[in-house]
């Protein structure tokens, strides 16, 4: 008894096959039955890295802007959630 996977996707206009997750292979030689849904899909912009960079400065510019505004209490409050979050691991960003 011959097994059926579903993948999930759209064609680009050459024909190619885009699938919605790029975790698995698509097999080769296999009997195939397409179903054309009427809904077009969005494609999502792709950024570079410079947008990502300009993102993220905006986040850290506006974290800045609002550390002055923090009473002390307020930091040992982030203290206490980070201690209970973490669970001893650490974090770092490189910039």
């Amino acid at each position: 008894m011959a097994t059926v996977q579903a993948y999930q996707g759209y064609f680009q206009a050459d024909g190619r096959f885009v699938a919605d997750s790029p975790m698995f292979k698509l097999p080769a030689m296999r009997r195939v039955i397409v179903n054309v849904l009427s809904d077009e899909i969005v494609i999502p912009a792709v950024s570079d890295n410079g947008d990502k960079l300009a993102r993220l400065r905006k986040v850290l510019d506006t974290a800045r802007g609002v550390e002055g505004e923090l009473a002390d209490s307020d930091w040992n409050e982030l203290e206490n959630i980070r201690k209970r979050t973490n669970n001893g691991m650490a974090r770092a960003v490189n910039l």
